[in-house]
């Protein structure tokens, strides 16, 4: 099953119905999927599944995933699929002959062999170590989340393990390329490109972001320059994975960069939902988010109704009597419709309970005010 597209604020955009067909007896199988139905529900608090017996709550459906303890995995083709192709490989000859065997199937990125690939992938990592990145990286954002994922986390692993100058190398040429034509005159990744990174069609940007992206889960230091670097990328695309690499690798020493870049060089939706993303990447930390927390507030109040969005959503997500009571006070002294109601939100979507007697609050304040917490309020219906 393919996973939720996430649309505003992260949250998942989903038809009027989930389909969850005849496996509703086996709620473990959506485990997996157990975060984005919980975001399905924020969004929308009265949306129901459709399941084989009829429709039930989303709220029920995911009280009955919580409590199945059986932890079944989704069912997949996958092993058989593996095993099939290791006999495979064993009948096709010596070492060399296997390698051609393994790179026949990843031959041709759109067809649609998704587990022989996930099965040739693990193969050449486990024959090649390192060397095989270069087979791995084409498929990085491919439209089947399977084997994305599958690429993804074998290049993390092999960045980790001496990779990490390779990776470095693809993203800097696709980051000053614009297309992958221009990428094929750069000779150190010309391998990379003619193993099958797709075609013409596939844009520069598009391979930087995901190069990125991993190169902030390896936690590769060096790659920090580069992060950096890409902030100044015209795409809104690249920047997003930029500033979220740039925070992810670096850390709080980092935050500065973050909130500097929120403030003077965010221009577009996906800035700030890269922004948010980082601060947000550790709200589990007390330090961190006292720490956050503090500069937001005092940015707050004078910033550009963007950049106050943005901070007024990553206090709602902190939660906490001092972060909510700072949105209500941007609240009161708005006076802009738009602006109003995104503020609103930020505390409408809060998980925390404070939150409700915050917008019970202002229910005293003016008809614009009483109006944005009347439209708002359905939110506050799931038990978060």
């Amino acid at each position: 099953r393919q996973k939720p597209e996430l649309g505003k604020k992260g949250l998942p955009i989903i038809s009027p119905r989930i389909s969850v067909g005849s496996i509703t007896n086996e709620a473990s199988f959506f485990r997996p999927f157990l975060n984005e139905f919980c975001l399905c529900l924020r969004e929308q608090p009265t949306i129901s599944v459709q399941a084989e017996e009829g429709q039930i709550p989303l709220a029920e459906f995911i009280k009955r995933i919580e409590k199945d303890a059986s932890a079944k995995p989704l069912p997949s083709i996958a092993v058989d699929v593996d095993k099939l192709f290791q006999s495979e490989l064993a009948s096709a000859g010596g070492a060399a002959e296997q390698l051609k065997r393994c790179r026949a199937e990843l031959a041709g990125v759109n067809r649609k062999n998704y587990f022989l690939k996930m099965s040739a992938m693990s193969y050449l990592v486990k024959t090649l170590g390192v060397k095989a990145m270069d087979d791995i990286v084409p498929f990085f954002g491919h439209e089947q989340w399977r084997l994305n994922e599958h690429a993804h986390a074998l290049v993390v692993d092999l960045a980790k393990k001496g990779g990490g100058e390779r990776l470095v190398e693809f993203c800097n040429a696709f980051l000053v390329e614009k297309s992958v034509s221009d990428v094929r005159k750069n000779e150190g990744v010309i391998s990379l490109v003619d193993s099958g990174l797709t075609t013409e069609s596939t844009t520069a940007k598009k391979a930087a972001t995901f190069l990125l992206t991993a190169l902030a889960d390896a936690g590769f230091t060096p790659a920090l320059t580069t992060a950096k670097e890409a902030l100044k990328h015209d795409d809104p695309g690249v920047r997003r994975a930029a500033i979220q690499a740039v925070f992810k690798i670096g850390g709080n020493p980092e935050l500065k960069t973050v909130l500097a870049f929120l403030r003077t060089m965010a221009k577009e939706g996906k800035d700030f939902d890269g922004v948010e993303r980082a601060l947000l990447s550790r709200k589990d930390d007390p330090a961190h988010v006292q720490q956050v927390s503090g500069a937001a507030i005092t940015l707050l109040p004078g910033s550009e109704p963007a950049v106050r969005r943005s901070l007024a959503w990553v206090l709602g997500q902190f939660g906490g009597p001092r972060n909510l009571a700072a949105i209500a006070s941007a609240i009161k002294a708005n006076k802009n419709e738009n602006d109003l109601q995104e503020l609103m939100r930020a505390l409408a979507l809060s998980s925390d309970r404070g939150a409700t007697k915050v917008m019970t609050g202002l229910l005293t304040e003016n008809k614009l005010i009483r109006n944005s917490v009347a439209q708002m309020a359905v939110y506050r219906m799931v038990d978060s």
